[in-house]
């Protein structure tokens, strides 16, 4: 859960001064499209990053050991977006303008596509305006208050790391967890 909407949710309240500091962090969401293809593999690599594009980033899931119909590969496009833009409410639209930057790039044709998706995460990544560090230490330290609960991740800690260094800290915030609510009983 993001540490914004997790101060926001507390009962008892936080306080006046962690929740205004949590609303001063804010996320990119994240529309991922899936596309399931008639091909074994399309990328050269595992990811791409891209530019000019309704996605900045594709995934093709056959160089990470996941395998769905012989012959086929699942492509994940993400489109990094806010909540109130045209493509984050409307799947055809996403799946749509995904597909088209995909063609035209030269990666896929329409007629590899076999199924196609569109899945949200509100949390994507952490926006870093002028200011977050104050917000984000105000909101960490209502964290720490409770004595009880611990935050990690990209979401948790408001940091851009790859999955690798968030379970990292979710194995370090369960170990912390443990150390201090094992020494209370």
């Amino acid at each position: 859960m993001a540490i914004n909407d997790a101060i926001e949710m507390m009962n008892p309240e936080a306080g006046a001064e962690a929740r205004y500091a949590a609303r001063q962090l804010s996320f990119r969401a994240i529309v991922f499209i899936g596309l399931k293809i008639k091909r074994p593999s399309v990328l050269r690599a595992s990811f791409m990053y891209f530019r000019e594009h309704s996605f900045n980033r594709v995934t093709d899931l056959s160089h990470f050991g996941f395998s769905l119909d012989p012959g086929t590969t699942l492509l994940v496009a993400e489109i990094t977006c806010s909540p109130a833009d045209a493509l984050w409410k409307d799947d055809a639209a996403a799946i749509e303008a995904a597909t088209a930057d995909l063609v035209r790039e030269g990666l896929i044709s329409r007629a590899e596509i076999v199924e196609a998706h569109a899945y949200r995460a509100r949390h994507g990544y952490p926006v870093y305006t002028l200011g977050y560090e104050d917000a984000l230490a105000r909101a960490l330290g209502a964290f720490a208050a409770l004595g009880n609960a611990e935050t990690a991740g990209r979401q948790g800690r408001f940091q851009y790391v790859n999955t690798h260094v968030a379970m990292r800290m979710g194995f370090d915030a369960a170990e912390s967890l443990a150390r201090r609510l094992g020494a209370a009983a």
